[in-house]
């Protein structure tokens, strides 16, 4: 009749009895090791255990369920649990790490760590701890409280001049220099792949650096401004240390075309000369005056320009020399465009 019985008399014949079996329990007992009290769970055999809420103690902080009392196999709280069963609670302790010089002044942040963590030591500062020194940015190992103390950190930053004499000056972490003048067209390279003018202001020194004296590239380009869409030809010319004729550099011409710059030379030895004449015009109405600047000075054929003359004219410093043609229309006059540099 489907209840359930603790015991039966049976006075007939013909009656079945049928065995119904209690779930077996098992207990999970949790060993906080001095942390705060986690009661016992009873579930049933090859069931899993739900995670009871992390322990707590002072001054470490909580690394997780363990099946054995050395805490070397971390516990899978997935896994059925088919046996009554203990676990232990793993502890990292809480560590200090200070950053001060001598005088126990505070040179970065102070911060805590569990042991066992890797910090990486602040930049500017050697370091030391107990018998131990370390460079900055050097990685350590927390295994206890740790106090740093620090000296600022001193670079060597090499200066190179135009004229390949070298000098040094020892600079403290995160101070800065002022670069020394230079000839006209001249920058100081930096180690760091920037090119810093006379008399700015360097980056913090952060590292040993060196700065050497480099003659800018100056690329001259020419527009040649012509109101028709006539193409107009130049020729230019090397005129070699020593010569007495100029020759041929290249192509025999370089194409013109109006509205748009073209680019004729690099200029980056300091040795270069440049002849600016004007560009050869088959309409004799039209009559070349000369080139004119970004800084709006107006370059008379037939100048002669060193680096340094071209430089002058270089109006953003970014090394590009800009010269569009300047016209008048009541003289026919046809004047021959010869670019002409010292190499």
């Amino acid at each position: 009749d489907g209840q359930a019985w603790d015991s039966y008399t049976i006075d007939q014949k013909g009656i079945t009895l049928y065995a119904k079996l209690k779930e077996q329990k098992v207990t999970v007992t949790f060993v906080t090791n001095d942390g705060s009290t986690i009661d016992s769970e009873q579930v049933d055999k090859n069931s899993a255990v739900e995670e009871p809420v992390e322990p707590t103690r002072e001054g470490y902080t909580f690394g997780g369920w363990y099946s054995d009392e050395t805490l070397v196999n971390s516990f899978d709280f997935a896994t059925p649990i088919t046996e009554n069963t203990t676990l232990y609670a793993k502890w990292l302790k809480n560590c200090t790490v200070t950053y001060k010089d001598a005088e126990g002044n505070e040179l970065a942040p102070s911060e805590t760590v569990v042991e066992g963590t890797t910090v990486t030591l602040p930049e500017g500062y050697e370091w030391t701890y107990g018998d131990a020194t370390y460079e900055p940015g050097t990685e350590v190992t927390i295994t206890e409280n740790t106090d740093f103390v620090g000296v600022l950190k001193t670079y060597t930053v090499t200066f190179v001049d135009e004229n390949g004499n070298q000098t040094t000056q020892e600079v403290q972490y995160g101070k800065t220099i002022t670069f020394a003048d230079l000839p006209t067209g001249y920058v100081w390279a930096g180690s760091d792949g920037t090119d810093y003018p006379s008399g700015t202001e360097s980056p913090e020194i952060t590292g040993n650096m060196t700065f050497t004296a480099t003659a800018k590239t100056i690329t001259v380009s020419y527009d040649v401004n012509f109101p028709t869409s006539a193409e107009l030809s130049a020729k230019y010319f090397a005129l070699k240390t020593g010569e007495s004729e100029a020759t041929l550099v290249g192509d025999a011409s370089v194409t013109l075309l109006p509205g748009s710059f073209a680019v004729i030379q690099n200029v980056s030895d300091q040795n270069v000369i440049l002849y600016l004449t004007g560009p050869q015009n088959r309409y004799s109405a039209a009559h070349f005056l000369g080139w004119e600047t970004e800084t709006g000075a107006v370059i008379s054929p037939d100048t002669k320009l060193d680096y340094a003359g071209l430089a002058v004219f270089d109006a953003n410093g970014d090394g590009n020399v800009q010269l569009t043609g300047k016209w008048s229309y009541n003289q026919k006059t046809g004047v021959n465009f010869f670019v002409r540099y010292d190499i």
